[in-house]
This record gives structure tokens, sequence and C-alpha cells, in this order.
């Protein structure tokens, strides 16, 4: 829900009810940052249930990855630090799934870096887990592929 502001005038008068309508407004414009370990198997920094509620209230989640200078997939993007932003996390089949994209710059077969959006997929197996990397694929289909390495 979008944010309306107080209009304030000379004599009004501050309460409860209009400061927690202000504490919303600044939380709702705070977006969450979540960290992924950079060891496998990749696991988040927040449970399921906390990404799942911040997306349901609007509140903007990035997962955060920082790549380690001077390793082999560090030098296969532009920047060492991603900011991939989370686009749904839902339940499946018993599974809980949290989906990210990103756009990073990738060297294909040798050739110059090509940039991809990406789609990384993190599983938890209940809603109180902390979400582990399952897979990274690439729905523009220029590079149907998956694999098992983060970035």
């Amino acid at each position: 829900m979008a944010y309306t502001p107080t209009v304030w005038a000379s004599g009004d008068t501050i309460d409860a009810t209009k400061l927690n309508k202000m504490e919303q407004g600044i939380a709702g414009a705070t977006p969450m940052i979540v960290n992924a370990s950079s060891t496998s198997p990749y696991t988040l920094d927040a449970t399921f249930t906390e990404i799942y509620n911040a997306l349901r209230t609007g509140i903007p989640v990035y997962i955060l990855y920082a790549l380690n200078a001077g390793s082999d997939w560090a030098t296969q993007y532009d920047s060492r630090v991603l900011y991939c932003p989370v686009v749904y996390a839902y339940k499946y089949n018993d599974v809980y799934r949290v989906v990210a994209t990103c756009q990073a710059t990738f060297t294909v077969g040798g050739t110059s870096a090509v940039p991809l959006p990406a789609e990384f997929t993190f599983s938890a197996a209940n809603a109180t887990a902390y979400p582990t990397y399952l897979r990274r694929g690439y729905p523009n289909y220029t590079y149907s592929a998956t694999d098992t390495a983060l970035w």
C-alpha cells in the first residue's frame, strides 16, 4: 500500500496514530537487504517468512552478494558486489522458494562479456528456515542453462 503523507498545519496535535503512520511510512521506504554467504551452500541470512512478509507489505527486498576479489567468479563480473531484487517468494508442494533477478555480465565461450538477466532461486524446507541456493536460470532463453554455482 502506498504511503499517503500527512499534511500538517500549525496547531495540529501529534498523537500515537499519526506517529505510527509515519513510522510505517519510513519502514516501507527502507529496503530489506539480505546477505548471501560467499561459500557453498550460499545461505541467505533471513528466513523465508521474513522475506515473504517484507514483500507482502510492500518493502523491497534485495539479495546482496559480494564476490571475493581475485576469485574465478569475480573476474567474470563488472562489479564485485551485486544487489539482486527479490521478485517473489512462494510456497509450492511444501517447498519454500525465493527468486531474485540480476543483470550480470558473463564471459560466454571465450567471447566478450555479455550482459544476461539471470534468475536465482533459493529454497527452504519450511517457513522459518534460511533459504539456500538452488539454481540459476536465464529467463530470456538466450542461454537455457541452470547450474550449481551461485554467481
